[in-house]
């Protein structure tokens, strides 16, 4: 009887472990491919938010959407001040 039981649980373990350690695997070979794409725009966006710094003349359009990516960078559209009321409970 103990014996059957851990027979059972020893095959529970085996299974979760190779699932546990092949699923990761499988999984980061799957999204490889879009994750390679997320570096891509990453980069570009680095590039984008640096360009300021090269001193170049640049139109005005050009200077509007970088104020919008250093926005976006900088997480400027996440309320802060709620954030710290949330996490500090004070106004």
């Amino acid at each position: 009887m103990e014996a059957e039981l851990l027979a059972v649980l020893g095959g529970v373990v085996t299974a979760s472990v190779v699932v546990s350690f092949v699923f990761p695997f499988l999984l980061q070979i799957v999204i490889k491919a879009a994750m390679s794409k997320v570096w891509s725009i990453f980069n570009t966006l680095q590039i984008i938010f640096l360009m300021p710094l090269m001193a170049l003349t640049l139109p005005r359009n050009v200077q509007i959407f970088q104020d919008e990516i250093n926005k976006i960078v900088n997480l400027e559209f996440i309320p802060k001040d709620r954030i710290y009321e949330y996490i500090f409970g004070t106004p």
